[in-house]
Parts: C-alpha cells; structure tokens; sequence
C-alpha cells in the first residue's frame, strides 16, 4: 500500500508539479490548496504524511500541522521559502518532524519517504 499524503500548498503551479512528481514515484497524494480545505480532509481521511508550506494566505502551516497531530499519527514535513536558522526552530518546535527550504530536494523528500514506507513494514 502506498504512501497517502496531504500535500498542503497555495501555489498552484508549485501544488500541481509536486503532486504529480509524487504520484510518478506511486505515493497517494491528495492536494489542498487552502488551510480549510486541508483542514477538512484531516477530519475525513488518514494520511501518514503531511507535507505542508508553513506561510500561507489563510492559515499557518504550524497550526496545520499542531492540529493534524491531535487527530492522527502522521510525520510532518515543512516545505516553506522561511530558510533561516530561525525559522527551521520555529518549524521544529510547533512538530515538524522534517524541514525543507524552497526549492524542494526531491533526491531527499524521497529517501525520508522510502524511510517512512520500510518503518511500516
């Protein structure tokens, strides 16, 4: 069984390539383009990964990933243009198990998804 992801991120070109990117190497993803929409597919759906901007027009990708926490087990992963010292410990600090700073290294997203696919087994 593969992967299912949220994949959390308002740009549309960037959700869209990434999404597809993702589904290439057969993981699950369902895209939200909005903090209340990726909000109401955590209510619906499992996922065992969260993939999510942080800075976003109408939510905060830390509260997302707080919130999606109290209601599953699931590895978070910060994909954000904030690529400061300090803003990788704010990422860490409010549960994101992983941080990337824009642009992705897909090379590495896809060795901690190989890594989170072998601890379920």
């Amino acid at each position: 069984m593969a992967l299912r992801i949220l994949f959390f991120e308002d740009h549309n070109y960037s959700r869209q390539t990434v999404s597809r990117l993702l589904r290439h190497f057969h993981y699950d993803v369902v895209a939200a383009p909005d903090y209340r929409t990726a909000s109401a597919l955590l209510d619906k759906w499992q996922f065992d990964v969260l993939l999510s901007d942080i800075r976003l027009p109408d939510g905060d990708g830390c509260n997302l990933v707080t919130v999606a926490k109290s209601k599953q087990s699931l590895v978070a992963i910060a994909l954000t243009g904030l690529g400061t010292g300090k803003d990788e410990k704010r990422g860490l600090s409010c549960r994101f198990d992983h941080y990337f700073v824009k642009p992705l290294d897909f090379y590495r997203l896809r060795a901690i998804l190989r890594g989170i696919v072998s601890r379920r087994r």
